[in-house]
């Protein structure tokens, strides 16, 4: 139990899924245990680090946690998700297809005059972040 106290109280990193169950399956061996015993899922013992890593594992370059009503939510950003950008056209926010995989898109003229294809389907949130465009989504077991 240690290992989990010392990664509460940041004495050692943060560790990834992955290392986090190398390192109790060590411990637990070390010991002669059974797993059995004991309550070790990445996302109960850590909920935000295991969002986050779902937030990577889905395109979102950033996350960030905002603490709210007692709980803590993970929300993705990113410039591009699945051959999409964001850009405003006309005063009003719109996935823009740089590749063609979808068939539900239309033409229009972004505000320079250029022909751009929207994605009329695209469902994701965005917002702007750092002074640019970006697609948000908060972030949860099933993203």
């Amino acid at each position: 139990m240690q290992y989990i106290v010392d990664i509460r109280e940041d004495t050692i990193p943060k560790p990834t899924e992955n290392e986090y169950y190398e390192k109790f399956a060590h411990i637990l061996q070390k010991y002669n245990e059974s797993s059995y015993r004991y309550e070790m899922a990445y996302k109960v013992m850590f909920p935000e680090l295991h969002l986050e890593s779902r937030a990577k594992a889905a395109g979102y370059q950033n996350t960030v946690r905002v603490s709210e009503d007692g709980g803590t939510s993970i929300y993705g950003y990113s410039d591009e998700v699945s051959g999409k950008v964001p850009m405003m056209i006309d005063g009003k926010y719109a996935a823009v297809v740089k590749c063609k995989e979808t068939d539900n898109y239309m033409a229009v003229l972004d505000d320079e005059g250029n022909p751009q294809l929207v994605d009329k389907g695209f469902n994701k949130q965005i917002v702007e972040k750092d002074n640019k465009l970006q697609f948000m989504e908060q972030i949860d077991e099933w993203t």
